[in-house]
């Protein structure tokens, strides 16, 4: 992401010791002035807040219930425009807005273009436009992340690392996804015989709702039957016994009334039809006893039946229940072979995909070792330059396994002394030299124009002389294609500066007695830069 920004005014209420306060920059190089204790180091921290800090509560100006931080960026051109809008933050005019409050009970808020908006926004997009360099931001050069970092963003080439990245999130996705199926898969092929095992014997079953009550129904009427057998085979006796059962006795009323003129017709159909409901009604009993009732299928329909109730026990105690689980058994057996074929694909891609990452990370590496050969040269005449004559830098990159910055491992190596030979940058350099390599690198990487502002918080310690000169002079080159801002104590550094702002304190007594410091602004251009720094030390 190339852009260009530059912060125009920071805006502080309420903020440590300062009131109510509107600082103004300029496009090109800013120095801040001002004695030790006068709040110069409050306007760094107030722009790290805005860059997404984290913010504390001491940071409240006494006595106060908030304190709030705004800072207004200048566009100057429409990719950046274009970028606030793609990230759903659009621009209302050529100004991009962050606000911060600090509330002392911890309700704290940030802004982006008037919208709420989560730290890790403003974390995002001060990555893309800002650089901070703060007091300790040296020891960062000692890092291997750090040195790899700035040689991407030094590279001619802007695609060959955002290529890298997106294979190398696609294979981490892959590898996610991965351990997700595998760990699920073990968990459960641990307890899939089990699963396998109660399947089979529910599905023996083949449980339902309507089953169920059916098999009650037909063992309450077969129970039923078997109670009254007795009750019936007497019935039947008693309508169909040859000697004296109700059938005979008809059949010889019938044949008696036969011989009598006064016993109408129909009367004597009244007693057949009599004698046909007793018929029917003794055929129907033998049929309860000679079809319906069987011991064979009394005893089957007692065993199904005692399965469905020890199934039930186990599985929550209802016919749903033991439904249910046939559910998540089969589910869960569904799953497994649907894992096993997951695993197996993803296990093919992620061949595939470590192949293309690996590729793209050789490709990379390749770049990375053509720039840093580049690299090595620059820093090392930029270094002679800022007053380190003699010194080399020299970046030795190798091989090894694959890892979220590819496969290069970073080694940052200098010579300080002609002849002594090359160390590690942890091992020899001291804190102002450390500053030194990390200024000339920013201003190669400023050459690029992939940060539009630099902060540089007190870069001049430990050092004086021809040395701050030529920190001036490089700071001076680096305001040429990018903002910057730089506290500083050295009028060798101020001279160079285009926009002058000076912090002042001032003790206040209050009505009740007490006593408040107040922090103010004083900014100068360039052509009142000898007010600006007539109380600091003398050139030397």
């Amino acid at each position: 992401m190339k852009g260009k920004i530059w912060l125009g005014h920071l805006y502080l209420k309420d903020f440590a010791t300062f009131e109510n306060q509107t600082i103004e920059f300029s496009p090109g190089f800013n120095i801040i002035l001002g004695e030790t204790g006068s709040g110069k180091s409050l306007i760094m921290d107030a722009l790290t807040l805005i860059l997404g800090s984290k913010a504390k509560k001491n940071m409240i100006r006494r006595t106060c219930d908030s304190a709030v931080i705004e800072a207004h960026f200048k566009i100057q051109d429409e990719q950046t425009k274009e970028y606030f809008n793609s990230i759903g933050f659009p621009l209302t005019s050529d100004e991009v807005i962050i606000k911060r409050i600090i509330d002392k009970n911890g309700r704290n808020k940030n802004y982006l273009n008037f919208q709420l908006c989560p730290i890790t926004t403003l974390q995002e997009v001060s990555h893309l436009f800002i650089d901070l360099v703060g007091q300790f931001e040296n020891q960062k050069l000692l890092q291997p992340k750090y040195q790899l970092d700035l040689i991407d963003n030094y590279s001619a080439n802007t695609t060959i690392k955002p290529k890298f990245i997106q294979s190398f999130r696609e294979l981490q996705e892959i590898i996610q996804k991965l351990n997700l199926f595998n760990t699920r898969l073990i968990e459960l092929n641990q307890k899939k015989d089990f699963i396998l095992y109660q399947l089979e014997k529910i599905e023996e079953l083949n449980p339902t709702e309507n089953r169920e009550a059916q098999l009650i129904h037909q063992k309450e009427e077969l129970i039923n039957l078997q109670n009254n057998i007795v009750t019936i085979n007497q019935s039947i006796d008693l309508i169909n016994n040859e000697s004296n059962g109700i059938i005979k006795s008809l059949n010889t009323l019938t044949k008696n009334l036969d011989s009598f003129d006064f016993i109408k017709s129909d009367q004597r159909n009244e007693i057949e039809n009599i004698k046909d409901i007793i018929n029917e009604l003794g055929f129907h009993l033998s049929q309860k006893t000679e079809k319906e009732f069987n011991q064979e299928n009394l005893d089957q329909i007692l065993d199904e039946l005692d399965q469905y109730q020890q199934l039930k026990r186990k599985f929550g105690g209802s016919i749903e229940t033991l439904i249910a689980a046939q559910t998540q058994f089969s589910k869960e057996l569904s799953e497994i072979n649907l894992l096993e074929n997951n695993v197996e694909k993803l296990t093919a891609d992620l061949v595939k995909h470590e192949n293309a990452c690996l590729k793209n990370a050789k490709t990379l590496h390749l770049d990375r070792i053509k720039t840093s050969t580049k690299l090595s040269k620059l820093l090392t005449t930029e270094l002679q330059d800022l007053n380190m004559e003699g010194s080399e830098i020299k970046i030795d990159l190798h091989e090894t396994n694959l890892g979220e910055q590819g496969i290069s491992k970073v080694s940052l190596k200098a010579q300080t002394n002609p002849g002594e030979g090359f160390h590690r940058l942890s091992d020899i350099a001291s804190g102002g030299e450390l500053s030194r390599i990390l200024l000339a690198m920013r201003k190669i990487i400023s050459s690029n124009e992939s940060i539009s502002i630099f902060f540089f918080d007190e870069i001049d310690t430990g050092i004086g002389g021809k040395t701050a000169l030529r920190i001036g002079s490089s700071l001076k080159d680096v305001a040429k294609k990018s903002q910057v801002i730089s506290i500083t104590h050295l009028p060798q550094i101020a001279k160079y500066g285009d926009w002058f702002i000076q912090v002042e304190k001032s003790t206040h007594q209050l009505n009740d007695g007490s006593h408040r410091t107040v922090s103010s602004i004083i900014t100068y251009d360039k052509n009142k830069k000898d007010q600006a720094i007539s109380e600091l030390s003398p050139i030397q």
